[in-house]
């Protein structure tokens, strides 16, 4: 994706650096985060390279107009801490989403040796607001790709996605509570469990992992 061409990009500078073990091993850390707007067509996620980790999905009791996206992430090395970047993207078409480059430019010969020496990992919590009608939440479009992240929603029975896509690769992709008009949910070596909810149409895809999945279809109308 051209991002200079399509999108307005804005990166994020690590606050809260810490030479510290206390993050899942990893002897360095950085936070940032995101405020998404609510009246974006679409809020999306992605991940290029080979960054890994996790993206919580839950819903705050807070009244707000935009989606918060809070980052942790550790490092194994401090040079990490430059060339890993966490981006906001505009899309010209007013789409808002959260990127995050985990050194790109990679090549396949040292693929093996970053995986095994220079390992980092993400922790990412993306918490969508109450309504001040005390109704559900509707989300216009929320689509995902995340290669190597699991993907876990919390309780979302009162938020519903009229568009929801989401893609992983290796990552497991679970639900407590999930509605959505029209929802594609895929990973491929990883499973997908919980709890979904549709009232047009529904598919759930992995390719070497069960899928072990409550599905309710409902009429809008009733």
């Amino acid at each position: 994706m051209a991002y200079s061409q399509r999108c307005h990009r804005h990166c994020a500078g690590w606050s809260n650096i810490a030479e510290s073990d206390a993050l899942m091993g990893f002897p360095y850390s950085g936070d940032a985060s995101f405020e998404l707007p609510l009246s974006s067509d679409t809020l999306f996620l992605i991940s290029p390279g080979y960054a890994t980790g996790y993206v919580n999905y839950l819903q705050s009791e807070s009244i707000s107009d935009s989606v918060r996206v809070t980052i942790t992430a550790g490092f194994g090395l401090d040079k990490y801490l430059e060339i890993s970047k966490v981006c906001l993207l505009k899309h010209k078409q007013d789409q808002a989403h959260t990127y995050k480059d985990s050194n790109t430019r990679l090549t396949r010969e040292t693929e093996e040796r970053a995986r095994k020496n220079e390992k980092q990992r993400f922790e990412v919590t993306v918490t969508f607001p109450q309504t001040s009608a005390n109704s559900s939440l509707v989300i216009n479009n929320l689509s995902t790709d995340l290669q190597f992240f699991s993907q876990r929603f919390g309780d979302m029975s009162h938020v519903t996605f009229k568009h929801l896509s989401l893609k992983s690769v290796l990552g497991e992709i679970s639900a407590e509570s999930l509605s959505a008009v029209d929802a594609a949910v895929s990973t491929s070596m990883a499973p997908i469990e919980g709890t979904f909810n549709s009232s047009n149409s529904i598919l759930l895809s992995t390719s070497n992992s069960p899928i072990n999945v409550d599905v309710y279809l409902y009429n809008e109308r009733d």
